[in-house]
């Protein structure tokens, strides 16, 4: 069996397209928390170029995946404060990917924030996939100071 590179890495890293997507809660719901440079012209869709952007949410279930445009950018996935993955789409045009599966079913937090500069392209997330039960709960705390 022939797997294209790409695929290849997704599998490794734990990466993978959604097969069903379950709930969708999208990119404008409030209880998502947005930092940094982040162009909300369009709420469904915010859009990014820069480094160091971050979206946060708490969310219960026992998966939870993204639906983004940008098959460009890497990103640290961060759940529960430790480090689960660096993502990266693949795919063209606006695409589902799993961040995370098998988790507890109780409350979680994602941090999910672009780790390197992209020139000339601005990419955006149109929301989060959690399970069909799940909820997303009030965001965590913003930090007091900020660099």
């Amino acid at each position: 069996m022939k797997f294209h590179w790409l695929s290849v890495w997704l599998i490794l890293t734990g990466m993978t397209t959604m097969i069903r997507a379950g709930q969708f809660i999208p990119a404008n719901d409030p209880h998502i928390q947005y930092t940094g440079r982040w162009d909300f012209s369009d709420p469904e869709h915010p859009k990014h170029s820069w480094p160091g952007v971050y979206v946060q949410l708490n969310f219960t279930g026992t998966r939870i995946g993204v639906r983004t445009s940008d098959k460009v950018n890497y990103f640290n996935v961060i759940i529960d404060g430790k480090p689960a993955g660096i993502f990266h789409g693949g795919l063209p045009g606006e695409s589902d990917y799993l961040l995370a599966e098998n988790l507890v079913d109780t409350v979680h937090t994602l941090r999910f924030s672009k780790r390197n500069t992209s020139f000339d392209e601005i990419f955006s997330i149109s929301g989060f996939l959690v399970d069909d039960n799940a909820m997303l709960a009030d965001p965590p705390k913003r930090p007091s100071r900020k660099i």
